[in-house]
């Protein structure tokens, strides 16, 4: 996976933030294109999940990774 395609779910993880929007509503419109992204790994997927929830919940940019560095790929 490119990290421009990890770079643009963790975009909308942000606009749905910034947007107010809860991540019970934002998690259910992303879920398929997330378990697409990492279908093999469960450890590459909890971590990308950890990550989204971070954004939308609160916004966090800077995290334990920041944006566009795909730290779920690393394991």
């Amino acid at each position: 996976m490119s990290n421009r395609i990890f770079s643009d779910v963790e975009q909308l993880a942000l606009l749905a933030h910034r947007a107010g929007e809860r991540w019970s509503t934002f998690w259910p419109q992303v879920a398929g294109d997330v378990a697409q992204l990492e279908p093999y790994h469960h450890g590459r997927y909890r971590k990308l999940v950890e990550r989204l929830l971070s954004l939308v919940v609160a916004g966090d940019l800077d995290g334990v990774e920041p944006i566009g560095l795909s730290p779920w790929e690393q394991t």
